[in-house]
């Protein structure tokens, strides 16, 4: 009896667990097993969308290809996105604007950022991409995923195409 109620309690705690929580991923690799988090759970012509603000050059530079399979994998899902990249990233940019449905903005000139963030539902990944310890920072918290959503729409009204 007592053994049964042990494991129902353990079973509730784990599935508590899975709503909320965080996770530090550490270099390249890292920031790829972070960003695969969406992906497991984007589902085909499912409500919300990815947005992103602040991709850096670096990041591009050594990643972009990963970048470019994981926004094709989302178009075939039907996944909206709003990308907000650095001015000087330009060229990443018009990459991403094959993988439909997005629309692509950019920042002023002087705000150049080393770091992003992502919000897809009620997750965010936020991410450097300095040479000596790339890192991501994934949150899985519902008030932490609507208070940067709000953050990324005022940047995006505030940027242009």
């Amino acid at each position: 009896m007592a053994k049964n109620v042990v494991e129902r309690l353990e079973k509730v705690r784990i599935e508590k667990s899975a709503e909320q929580g965080a996770s530090i991923y550490e270099g390249w690799r890292g920031i790829r097993a972070a960003q695969e988090n969406y992906l497991k759970e984007m589902k085909p012509g499912s409500k919300g969308e990815y947005l992103m603000v602040g991709a850096s050059r670096q990041l591009h530079k050594k990643l972009d290809a990963y970048f470019n399979y994981f926004h094709e994998r989302r178009a075939k899902m039907k996944i909206p996105a709003k990308l907000l990249f650095n001015e000087n990233n330009r060229e990443f940019g018009k990459l991403k604007g094959e993988y439909a449905p997005v629309e692509i903005r950019y920042m002023p000139k002087k705000v150049i950022t080393p770091s992003w963030m992502s919000t897809y539902k009620e997750m965010v990944l936020i991410g450097v991409a300095e040479e000596g310890m790339p890192m991501a920072i994934f949150i899985k918290n519902r008030a932490v995923a609507e208070s940067y959503r709000q953050y990324f729409y005022f940047m995006w009204e505030k940027s242009k195409e």
